[in-house]
């Protein structure tokens, strides 16, 4: 009895071990050991989720601003990298020495916002240091560096400086102006640094008199001119400030209206001008406000319709001239405007293809130039658009090679000139 007790046992024992062993084998043959066609298509997946990772690891470097002056151009990539195309005569664009260049060059690394101005220009870095480079007539630069009579009095100075005697030492090349600063304008004959303690700091022409003999030397160091601010723009004899609050203030000259307050021939104290107001561009005697809720403000000089009022009048007072604005920016004599549906419109002079319309007389009213659009720059006789692709188009004035193209020429239609 236990005998055959046993091999049943270890019959039930052997079936089972072989049971176990056909699964195991049908298991091995049809779940663990794909076919051929099952390992490529395994193959394919992993190629391409490796191909992807390798995609969102690389580091892709785009353009994210521009700027324009009367005769060089600036391009900010999102790497840093700061490249200047134009008139480098006064070392503006920091080449070093005073050759100009038709090809956008790399000039300064590691920039987080840069300001052309009229003969100088100013970078700011990702450390909250200042840079400049360019002309110091009139000590724009702020660095107080002489040409000749370093140590003589003020009073003798301006004597000097009267009889073109004395003048301030120019940089060919980007040198260090001030730390712990968050934003940046280039006037025309001057500096404007706004301080992470939202102190506003200036040098160079007009910054302690805006509204004195504006060929005299003024400042050769930087000096505070405003307790509290929140963005600047410096022009052509006058100057914005934005406040936190919205509120628009403004100083210098005001003869074409350009500072909105009609009656007033210059202002030496800071006079508030607008309410709501969330960016500010100035021309020549001329400029433009953007409010909070995309409405485009303009005051000043109008004769070749850069205002955009559908005349050739001045105004002394602000005006809404545009709705639906994103962005806006000034040059000599005509004004560039993005919307927010990425569309770019233009109104004032046209005679040498800065706005890109087919005819060179300009216009009056404001057209609608281009589209995908994400930021503009207005130069005093040309325009840069940078395209939602990451390219940038320009037209108008390329004598000094700001276009970035070369030949010295005109350009009357969008061309693209960076990508």
């Amino acid at each position: 009895m236990k005998k055959k007790l046993n091999k049943r046992l270890d019959y039930a024992v052997n079936t089972f071990l072989s049971i176990l062993f056909g699964i195991g084998v049908f298991f091995l043959i049809f779940k663990i050991v794909p076919s051929p066609e099952e390992l490529a298509r395994r193959a394919t997946i992993q190629a391409k989720a490796i191909i992807k990772k390798a995609k969102s690891l690389k580091v892709t470097s785009k353009v994210i601003k521009i700027d324009a002056s009367d005769s060089s151009s600036f391009i900010l990539k999102s790497d840093g990298t700061l490249w200047a195309s134009g008139s480098n005569f006064s070392g503006k664009i920091g080449l070093r020495d005073k050759k100009s260049t038709n090809n956008f060059t790399l000039v300064l690394k590691d920039v987080v916002d840069m300001s052309a101005g009229d003969t100088h220009s100013l970078a700011l870095k990702k450390d909250q240091s200042l840079w400049g480079t360019g002309k110091n007539k009139f000590g724009q630069l702020g660095n107080g560096e002489f040409i000749s009579t370093p140590n003589t009095s003020q009073k003798i100075k301006l004597y000097l400086k009267k009889f073109g005697l004395f003048e301030l030492k120019q940089s060919n090349e980007w040198i260090q102006l001030l730390d712990k600063t968050k934003n940046i304008s280039s006037g025309w004959r001057n500096s404007y640094a706004l301080s992470i303690s939202k102190s506003l700091m200036a040098t160079g022409l007009g910054v302690k008199n805006p509204t004195a003999n504006l060929t005299n030397f003024e400042s050769d160091d930087w000096i505070q001119v405003m307790s509290t601010a929140s963005k600047v723009d410096s022009g052509f004899y006058t100057t914005f400030v934005l406040k936190k609050n919205g509120t628009l203030w403004a100083r210098g000259q005001n003869y074409d209206g350009q500072l909105g307050k009609k009656g007033l021939k210059t202002s030496q104290k800071w006079s508030k001008v607008l309410l709501n107001v969330d960016e500010v561009s100035s021309g020549i005697s001329y400029s433009m406000a953007l409010k909070k809720d995309g409405n485009l403000w303009g005051t000043g000089w109008n004769t070749m319709g850069q205002l955009g009022t559908g005349n050739s009048n001045d105004s002394g007072n602000w005006v809404n001239v545009l709705k639906g604005v994103k962005s806006v920016s000034c040059g000599g004599a005509h004004t560039l405007a993005l919307k927010t549906d990425g569309t770019l419109w233009g109104t004032g002079k046209n005679d040498l293809g800065q706005l890109g319309l087919s005819e060179s007389t300009g216009t009056y009213s404001w057209k609608q130039l281009s589209k995908n659009v994400k930021d503009v720059a207005a130069g005093k006789y040309y325009s840069l658009a940078l395209k939602n692709d990451g390219s940038v188009w320009g037209t108008g004035s390329n004598n000094w090679g700001q276009l970035g193209v070369s030949g010295n020429r005109v350009i009357s239609r969008w061309t693209p000139v960076f990508k």
